[in-house]
């Protein structure tokens, strides 16, 4: 069963590209453009208002769905 995080984080990233993911899904694999990515990033930084680092910008640092979902996670709980 998701928790609420990476069932947000998942929606929310659905919601941005036309492609069918999971939690195993490498961005780079399903092809996802750095201006997409960036797409994501604002729209997770809107929900849970935090910013990403900057070395945290780029698709190879959170190369997958579930990386994506830690990084938020470990975010949200320092807050």
């Amino acid at each position: 069963m998701r928790n609420p995080t990476e069932h947000n984080v998942i929606s929310t990233i659905k919601e941005l590209i036309d492609v069918d993911i999971n939690i195993d899904t490498n961005f780079i694999d399903i092809n996802l453009d750095s201006i997409t990515f960036i797409k994501i990033v604002v729209a997770l930084e809107e929900k849970y208002v935090f910013e990403f680092d900057d070395e945290k910008l780029l698709i190879t640092e959170l190369p997958t769905v579930k990386t994506m979902i830690e990084y938020v996670e470990s975010k949200i709980s320092s807050e």
